[in-house]
């Protein structure tokens, strides 16, 4: 949040949530038909997608430079 101005947090925290329920759907689907795979899991036995890239990394990337 310190990267982000505080006039344009609504919208970041708009691109951060679409983000994630893109690279939610977008990433089971790959990761589910083999295309990648992750080598190092947080939560291994749920299934086989990053949990912190899928839900935090990339859209917290997306959310600050949206807001920039």
């Amino acid at each position: 949040m310190k990267f982000i101005p505080k006039d344009k947090i609504r919208k970041a925290l708009i691109a951060f949530l679409f983000k994630q329920v893109i690279t939610w759907a977008v990433g089971l689907g790959v990761v589910e038909l083999r295309l990648i795979e992750y080598p190092v899991r947080l939560f291994p036995y749920a299934n086989r997608t990053s949990f912190s890239f899928e839900y935090f990394i990339y859209p917290s990337i997306c959310a600050i430079s949206r807001s920039c």
